[in-house]
């Protein structure tokens, strides 16, 4: 059920699931992890658990769904900032890309003043002008594209700031929430960040950031009332994996 939704946080691939040879249970790990191909390039595998990965979807989802009943005013602060806050870096990153294509394609016009000035005055030879026209007419042309492409996606990011709202909409369908189904954790989830297990003072601690539908990573303020973890899983005799809200461990 979260087949396409693992990143791994350093080198941006997917994680990709397998089964242990030796447990049988099932793990996800980077699919650029260098131990798992001689073309990859991630050092380090950013293993997680299936088993223990859903128990902390399911909290954290569980935890997002009481949150918004019990402080319905301030859930909707919160996720409206967030909208926002993702939606300006979108569309700052957006127009910086379409800024820089448009001043390729200016780059490109003086181009092809130079080339043809340089034929016309025999600087270079009429086959090097066609090759170097044709290379630059391509260019153009993809460029003419990418900010074709650019310029309806920030049309769209300008005309979806009701994303709250269609949030608030997918909350509302699982008030109940019980267990994890493909079907919800897609409902709610647009991608999850895994990073890779660190030693800090004598515990592996792992961290996740998840990225929710419509308003992106959300922090919830601590609540004496919210749910409070209780996922240990028993990997082998004297490891145990548990949950803390500041990472995996």
């Amino acid at each position: 059920m979260f087949s396409g939704l693992l990143y791994c946080a350093d080198c941006k691939s997917k994680l990709h699931l397998h089964r242990s040879s030796k447990t049988g249970g099932l793990y996800f790990n980077c699919s650029n992890y260098k131990g798992n191909s001689i073309k990859g390039t991630c050092t380090t595998t950013h293993h997680i658990r299936m088993d223990y990965l859903s128990q902390v979807i399911l909290f954290e989802i569980t935890k997002l769904i009481y949150f918004s009943k019990i402080y319905s005013e301030d859930f909707l602060r919160i996720i409206m900032d967030a909208t926002i806050r993702r939606m300006e870096q979108a569309g700052n990153n957006r127009h910086k890309e379409l800024e820089s294509l448009q001043q390729r394609e200016k780059e490109l016009d003086v181009l092809f003043e130079k080339i043809y000035e340089d034929e016309t005055l025999g600087r270079i030879t009429d086959n090097r002008f066609l090759k170097l026209s044709r290379k630059y007419e391509s260019e153009q042309a993809e460029i003419t594209e990418k900010a074709r492409i650019l310029q309806k996606e920030i049309s769209q990011e300008e005309d979806h700031i009701g994303t709250a709202d269609e949030f608030i909409q997918i909350i509302k369908q699982y008030q109940d929430l019980q267990a994890l189904t493909p079907e919800i954790v897609n409902a709610f989830i647009s991608r999850i960040d895994i990073w890779n297990a660190e030693k800090i003072e004598a515990e592996r601690v792992q961290k996740l950031r998840i990225h929710y539908n419509c308003v992106g990573a959300l922090s919830l303020p601590e609540h004496a009332d919210l749910p409070k973890s209780q996922i240990k899983i028993y990997i082998r005799k004297g490891v145990v994996a548990t949950y803390s809200n500041s990472g995996l461990t």
